[in-house]
């Protein structure tokens, strides 16, 4: 399970509302569902918090548990 992107899109939504996350889902091409099946591979964690920091205009990892 993708603990950490999940909890990117959680994040993003709770900071930006539903339309940030769905900014998100249509930058990256995935979705929340997906997001809990896929494992957290590095690749797509770099790029999905990439993104989420644009989208919020603030460093995601700010608000990432450790």
């Amino acid at each position: 399970m993708g603990e950490k992107l999940v909890e990117i899109y959680k994040i993003v939504e709770e900071k930006g509302g539903s339309a940030s996350r769905i900014k998100l889902v249509e930058i990256t091409g995935i979705t929340m569902r997906s997001a809990e099946d896929m494992k957290d591979k590095p690749d797509i964690l770099e790029k999905v918090k990439d993104t989420a920091s644009d989208i919020l205009k603030k460093d995601i990892n700010e608000f990432l548990k450790k």
